[in-house]
């Protein structure tokens, strides 16, 4: 339900919580790179992935004992939430709208990838196309080239003139 709330046919309102009260408490790391047979030479410090080493994580454990858990006990009793706590019961959701949220979204992935598949198409239609003519303006020498370009050109003008055309 969170991921299809995020996408643009769902349109849902999720309550907010208060911004300032946010902490970053972790964060992880893709691996790296590897090009071919060759791992990158950052991953002799640290692995696959970027990690803290052993002082790391103890500065790391210092820093939330000392400052992060004061600051996160302090937030969770602002007055702010009070607040959010209110509109939790403006967003209840029953289960038969959940399933249809749901069900639209699944259509929507459905019909956004066939897009996808559509324009790809088309794409490799027109590269297609383009590759012919190139090939057949080689093969027919450097007058057919300037011909086939003055055609193209025209066509396009053509298509643009008949465009603007009520």
């Amino acid at each position: 339900l969170v991921r299809a709330s995020l996408e643009a046919p769902a349109r849902v309102s999720v309550p907010k919580v208060p911004p300032h009260t946010l902490l970053l408490g972790a964060a992880t790391f893709a691996p790296f790179r590897v090009v071919g047979d060759e791992a990158r030479a950052v991953t002799r410090f640290s692995g696959p992935v970027l990690t803290l080493r052993e002082q790391g994580v103890a500065a790391q454990a210092a820093f939330r004992a000392q400052t992060l858990h004061p600051v996160l006990d302090a937030s969770i009793t602002h007055a702010d939430w009070a607040y959010f706590e209110a509109s939790l019961a403006w967003h209840y959701w029953p289960a038969e709208g959940v399933a249809q949220v749901l069900a639209g979204y699944t259509q929507w992935l459905v019909d956004r990838e066939a897009g996808r598949q559509a324009a790809a198409a088309r794409k490799a239609a027109r590269l297609a196309e383009a590759a012919a003519t190139a090939a057949a303006a080689v093969g027919a020498g450097p007058e057919a080239a300037s011909a086939t370009a003055a055609g193209t050109a025209s066509a396009a003008a053509g298509t643009a003139v008949g465009a603007a055309q009520p």
